[in-house]
């Protein structure tokens, strides 16, 4: 059995048009300009937000007043202490086994999100050296980096290992809060640019369509027709001056053959008249001969 092979027909790929593209182009550049913005506005507001966070830190890490002597009363510090503790967890861990002997949460901090310390704990009952300066803490729910610590006071120096570490959570919150109010804004920003580029490139195209409009009355036959723009100092009208110049070619040379046929049409006319007194004259002998009227010798 003889297999017959059917060639396939490939659809021809719709393609769009130049506006369509220039619009598409300039919005799609726009977009990844804008996202590059708004990445670095988040990213430097992030930091700056962390960098504030680590000077309060730095600031609760620095060596308090000295301690009132035996006959004076210590002052109030239930105020300080309130603002200390606004967005912050103070833990208070043993010296020797690690173990969390008191920890005192912020009124805005939820129980759920308390700050996770059992890498500090097992490095206190280890003898290991705790982290300088700022460092990280997870929530005890496992959500992620939600705290930024710092070591108050370690073990063999003042006592008890005190750690202070404040939540993240108004970072984050200030951070994404920014981030929905730039992605709003680029949108709309977006939407401006499609509509004010269609508009431009439209208007910006107009001078192809008249070349296009003369194109289609020359090829109905009018060559007598040019395409405008031509004295433009653009891209546009460099094609419309070679347009022109195509086109009068084109017309010079039709001229040149109807000229020519003319001459050829003048040449057959005239010949046809030059044949046609002889060819007379050789009938009417010939008819006279066959009627009998002139002889073979005549």
């Amino acid at each position: 059995m003889t297999r017959v092979r059917v060639p396939l027909v490939r659809r021809p790929r719709l393609r769009r048009s130049l506006r369509t593209r220039l619009v598409l182009t300039s919005v799609v550049l726009a977009a990844a300009g804008i996202v590059a913005v708004n990445a670095v506005v988040a990213v430097t507001l992030r930091d700056s937000l962390l960098d504030r966070v680590d000077a309060e830190l730095a600031a609760a890490r620095r060596p308090g007043p000295p301690p009132p002597d035996a006959g004076q009363q210590p002052p109030d510090q239930s105020a300080a202490n309130r603002r200390l503790l606004d967005d912050r967890v103070l833990v208070r861990l043993d010296p020797t086994t690690g173990a969390v002997l008191e920890q005192v949460a912020g009124p805005t901090v939820a129980t759920g999100r308390l700050p996770d310390v059992t890498g500090l704990s097992a490095a206190v009952a280890a003898g290991r050296a705790l982290p300088t300066g700022r460092f990280r803490l997870d929530a005890v729910d496992g959500s992620g980096d939600r705290y930024l610590a710092t070591v108050l006071t370690e073990p063999g120096v003042d006592g008890d290992v005190v750690v202070l570490a404040k939540s993240l959570d108004d970072v984050t919150a200030t951070v994404r809060r920014v981030v929905l109010v730039d992605a709003g804004v680029s949108a709309l920003v977006l939407a401006l640019l499609v509509g004010a580029g269609a508009v431009v490139v439209r208007l910006g195209l107009r001078p192809l369509s008249d070349v296009e409009e003369a194109a289609g009355r020359i090829a109905a036959g009018d060559l007598t027709v040019r395409a405008p723009h031509a004295a433009d100092r653009t891209e546009v009208g460099s094609l419309a001056r070679t347009f022109n110049t195509m086109v009068a070619r084109i017309e010079e040379a039709f001229a040149a053959r109807g000229a020519s046929e003319q001459r050829l049409r003048q040449f057959l006319a005239d010949a046809s008249h030059e044949l046609r007194t002889p060819l007379t004259s050789i009938r009417a002998y010939s008819e006279l001969f066959r009627s009998g009227v002139l002889t073979a010798d005549e």
